[in-house]
C-alpha cells in the first residue's frame, strides 16, 4: 500500500513526486537494497552487517528527510537494518507455496513486522550542513505539508498539487 504526492515549484514549474510505500514491489526493493549494501554502495558498516546474515533486511519504505538547519530535503528509503527475531522459526514459515528457507530469503520482507527487530538505525545526514535530517512518513502529512519545501533547482517554494494525490494497493 502507499500514498503519493506531487509538489510543483511556484517559480519554475518543476514537479517532484513522492511515493510513500512500495506496494507489491516491496520485496524486490528490499532485495535491491541488500545487494547495494553488500556491494558497498551504502558504506562499509552496512556491507559488514548485511554480510553477517543472509536474512537481514533493509527497510525499503520511502520517507521524506528534511534538514531543519538548512532546509534541504531528500526523498528515499529508510535504510535501517532488521534481523529475524527467531531465525529458525522464520525459516519454516510459509510464504505462498514455499517456506522462507526454500525461497532463500523472506519474500514478504518487513510486511511481516512481528518476525523482525531493528538492529541498526540508518542516520540520514544532510549533505549540505552535515546535521541530522528529520524523517516524515506518509502518515505525517500534516507535519511535512507545513515545511515550506524549496525547489532544488531554483530555490522557489514548492506547493502541493492537490489534483495529484494518489493511493495504491
Amino acid at each position: 500500500m502507499g500514498t503519493g504526492y506531487v509538489f510543483r515549484c511556484k517559480d519554475c514549474g518543476k514537479e517532484y513526486g513522492m511515493s510513500f510505500g512500495l506496494g507489491f514491489g516491496y520485496s524486490d526493493e528490499c532485495q535491491k537494497l541488500r545487494q547495494a549494501a553488500l556491494s558497498g554502495e551504502l558504506g562499509d558498516e552496512w556491507r559488514r552487517i548485511m554480510s553477517e546474515n543472509e536474512y537481514y533486511i533493509i527497510k525499503a519504505e520511502n520517507y521524506l528527510y528534511y534538514c531543519r538547519n538548512c532546509g534541504r530535503w531528500e526523498f528515499g528509503p529508510k535504510l535501517s537494518i532488521y534481523a529475524p527475531k527467531d531465525l529458525e522459526d522464520l525459516l519454516e514459515q510459509q510464504r505462498g507455496d514455499k517456506t522462507v528457507r526454500e525461497w532463500g530469503y523472506d519474500p514478504w520482507g518487513l510486511m511481516s513486522k512481528e518476525d523482525y527487530k531493528l538492529i541498526r538505525r540508518y542516520r540520514h545526514v544532510c549533505p549540505e550542513c552535515k546535521k541530522a535530517m528529520k524523517q516524515y512518513g506518509e502518515h505525517d502529512w500534516e507535519s511535512f505539508h507545513k515545511l515550506h519545501l524549496k525547489c532544488p533547482d531554483c530555490n522557489g517554494e514548492l506547493a502541493f498539487d492537490e489534483s495529484t494525490g494518489i493511493m495504491w494497493d
